[in-house]
């Protein structure tokens, strides 16, 4: 993000020429068919990570206690890292039965385990990394057309506008949370119109040509003797 290379640019390489690139999602991510719902079903959320304080799972399990298991709502958290076991901990204290807990899926299950979602979660730590990234699993999400929720950051408007292609709230605010996803329970139209937007502007902004184009852009900048190395050429996708 523009906000991370400002950040390193300042601190860490005040005198070297810099520029930004955003990730965008590998191709694995795309919109599948809607999941099928029957009235008075739960709404499925979807968290997975390396669980450290960037990704702030600690406000994730106190949205849940809040909501509680008669909201209609259930958690779905995948990975391990260090701050699973307090999740954990908390969750169990907090009698948050409809969070369940599993350890890490093959990589290339992740597409068809965010179809399977009605909204996917991104981050919501309040340390200062997770005010200057977007973190790749928002970028996925949106590829996969999910309803997606994240924490309220200079990074994130960078590429998304919030209340068109995502919902955000304010960072380690479980109580915003918790609103963002009862809101997003009884609107399953507003779900599937942030999913498709952002869907639309993964496919329109980040896939192979356009970023490709971008990256062309950044290394004949840095290399003007070289520019010719950098031509397009025919794109075969995989």
């Amino acid at each position: 993000t523009e906000a991370h290379r400002t950040y390193v640019a300042a601190r860490l390489y005040p005198r070297c020429r810099s520029a930004t690139l955003y990730v965008g999602a590998e191709p694995i991510f795309t919109p599948g068919p809607e999941p099928v719902r029957a009235a008075g079903d739960p709404l499925r959320v979807l968290f997975y990570g390396q669980y450290v304080p960037l990704h702030g799972v600690g406000t994730i399990v106190e949205a849940a206690a809040l909501l509680g298991r008669a909201s209609g709502i259930e958690f779905t958290m995948i990975g391990t890292g260090p701050e699973r076991a307090a999740a954990t901990e908390t969750a169990e204290a907090r009698g948050c039965t409809h969070v369940r807990f599993e350890d890490w899926v093959p990589y290339e299950g992740l597409p068809e385990r965010l179809r399977e979602s009605d909204v996917a979660l991104g981050i919501f730590g309040t340390t200062r990394k997770a005010r200057i990234v977007i973190p790749t699993k928002v970028y996925q999400a949106a590829a996969n057309g999910r309803a997606v929720v994240t924490g309220e950051t200079p990074a994130i408007r960078e590429v998304f506008t919030p209340g068109t292609h995502l919902l955000t709230v304010p960072c380690g605010d479980p109580e915003a949370l918790a609103g963002a996803l009862r809101q997003l329970r009884g609107d399953p139209a507003r779900r599937r119109a942030l999913g498709s937007a952002a869907a639309r502007l993964l496919a329109e902004e980040f896939g192979y040509a356009v970023q490709g184009a971008r990256l062309r852009g950044v290394l004949t900048a840095a290399f003007p003797d070289l520019a010719g190395r950098f031509a397009p050429r025919a794109l075969v996708q995989p």
